[in-house]
């Protein structure tokens, strides 16, 4: 199992190709649905997305053996998840460059999302047929004067199997199950937990 620091450390995935003397790239183009959820009223939201979240690209050369290359591009995948749930959620959201830090009348909570790690698992590291990945990402939530009120920690689970897919295709749609799975897990967190920070 190998796991992807987002702080300061150098993004690792291992994945073992069935093929000798090739590069593999990989696009990310998750397609979240609308969630069907009840709006929340009268409140403005601010979020602000780390780096690895807004444009997440991860290319290796340092894989066994060393003629293969593997370049995964998430593009904006992961901001888009974030932003379909809380977009079916709230009326009035915005989003903010990570770099400011202004305190904006009207905004009643900020909500500052970053990725703390990904693991994935590879068929060859199981010993099964399977590509399994695992998201893990951290919600700072802040009150209207930017002051720390809590934290979330949401995660997500994909996994899929190789079968007569390639194995390429096949981690394409287990990345796609663990978006998937994280934009449920936000979705019951927000129903469970956002009254208990508005009363």
């Amino acid at each position: 199992m190998i796991s992807l620091m987002n702080r300061n450390s150098k993004f690792l995935l291992l994945f073992v190709l069935f093929c000798q003397g090739c590069s593999q790239s990989i696009v990310v183009n998750t397609v979240i649905p609308d969630p069907l959820v009840s709006k929340i009223k009268n409140y403005n939201i601010a979020v602000v997305y780390g780096p690895d979240i807004q444009n997440f690209q991860f290319e290796d050369t340092d894989i066994e053996p060393s003629d293969i290359t593997l370049s995964i591009d998430f593009q904006d995948s992961q901001m888009i998840t974030f932003s379909r749930i809380l977009n079916g959620f709230f009326s009035n959201l915005t989003t903010l460059d990570s770099s400011n830090n202004e305190i904006i009348t009207g905004i009643n909570l900020y909500l500052e999302i970053k990725l703390e790690t990904i693991e994935y698992l590879s068929p060859i590291q199981s010993g099964s047929e399977k590509h399994a990945i695992w998201f893990n990402y951290k919600i700072n939530i802040f009150d209207h004067t930017r002051t720390p009120i809590t934290s979330w920690n949401i995660t997500g689970y994909g996994e899929d199997t190789i079968g007569s897919l390639k194995t390429t295709q096949s981690l394409e749609k287990a990345i796609d199950s663990g978006l998937r799975d994280v934009g449920v897990n936000l979705s019951m967190k927000i129903e469970d937990d956002f009254k208990k920070l508005i009363e």
